[in-house]
């Protein structure tokens, strides 16, 4: 009985650091919501009005990151990240199936 408990306990560990961190990357994702807006309308516009461009979307892309590997789990992120990391290493962009 106690083993259980504490597979209990641990499974209340992960899921309470994952609120943690979809509280955080979504609170900052909304923080960073104007300079989306900004990068809509193009790099060259939204530098031309104050946006830094490349930092903004690298860091856009870590809260989104963060966001789905806590969603999903660390299992199910690298099955979702395996198929563009074996891209990125092979340099495959596209194959086509016959």
């Amino acid at each position: 009985m106690a083993g259980r408990f504490s597979q209990w306990l641990d499974l209340a560990k992960i899921a309470a650091s994952n609120r943690v961190f979809i509280g955080l990357a979504s609170s900052a994702e909304l923080l960073m919501n104007k300079r989306l807006q900004l990068l809509e309308i193009g790099d060259d516009a939204a530098q031309e009005l104050g946006v830094n461009a490349e930092s903004s979307r690298m860091w856009l892309m870590l809260f989104g990151v963060t966001l789905t590997a806590a969603a999903a789990g660390p299992i199910s992120f690298i099955a979702l990240a395996a198929i563009q990391i074996a891209r990125l290493l092979t340099g495959l962009s596209s194959v086509t199936l016959t």
